[in-house]
């Protein structure tokens, strides 16, 4: 749902309560269930949080898996709570082009909101769960790695190049580009949307971290921060 910066920064603010001690395993699971995008693998695989459920003993690439689905279950119960009156059209490819305008502006505040260089060359590890050809997770890894990697401030070019190389057309990528200019006519929205990520955070501590505990996944520590 949401997009890799967004996905890396949540994965490292929560990384303590999920006990990692092996940071390039659970940075590359963190983007993990994204890679269906070029293996094909079903969203109803690799987002499934009943996969962890009952596990107490999970991996590190788990670990980051498992911070992949809590963020976007926390970024869709955002994005529907604060601008849900954007994405209620009839036409579902226009709450899509609108879904991805949103992700692409938190995007970009997410990537200046840490320092992603130190973790971006984790990304050269990956691991496979449904017999996935490997040659297509490391290319989506590749095309992650070369959106980030190396730059002190990034474009929503930047973000219509990524879709063109995971397969966007290119009257797709002008549609984005068109709702990204209409989402910037409006100042207060955009910096509502800039803001998503702390109310993220919130819903995570406020009722996510909890829940997940309830589930049997015995990976969370106690911590409020």
């Amino acid at each position: 749902m949401s997009l890799q910066a967004t996905h890396l920064r949540f994965s490292l603010s929560i990384k303590d309560d999920l006990g990692v001690s092996d940071m390039e395993k659970y940075v590359a699971g963190s983007i993990y269930p994204d890679t269906r995008y070029l293996s094909g693998v079903s969203r109803k695989l690799t987002h499934n949080l009943d996969y962890f459920a009952g596990k107490k003993d999970l991996g590190d690439f788990e670990k980051g898996w498992l911070s992949h689905i809590v963020a976007d279950l926390a970024f869709y119960e955002i994005v529907e709570e604060k601008f849900g009156d954007l994405i209620l059209y009839e036409d579902y490819e226009q709450q899509v082009l609108v879904m991805a305008a949103i992700k692409i502006v938190q995007d970009m505040e997410d990537f200046s909101s840490f320092d992603i260089q130190p973790v971006i060359d984790h990304l050269d590890y990956f691991e496979t769960r449904f017999h996935e050809d490997e040659r297509k997770v490391s290319e989506y890894n590749g095309i992650i790695k070369h959106l980030y990697k190396g730059k002190a401030k990034i474009a929503a070019e930047d973000y219509l190049e990524m879709r063109r190389r995971m397969g966007r057309t290119a009257e797709n990528n002008a549609q984005v580009k068109k709702k990204l200019i209409e989402l910037h006519r409006d100042d207060t929205l955009i910096e509502n949307i800039k803001s998503n990520f702390e109310d993220m955070m919130d819903l995570y501590r406020d009722e996510y971290r909890a829940a997940l505990a309830d589930k049997g996944i015995g990976v969370f520590g106690k911590s409020d921060g």
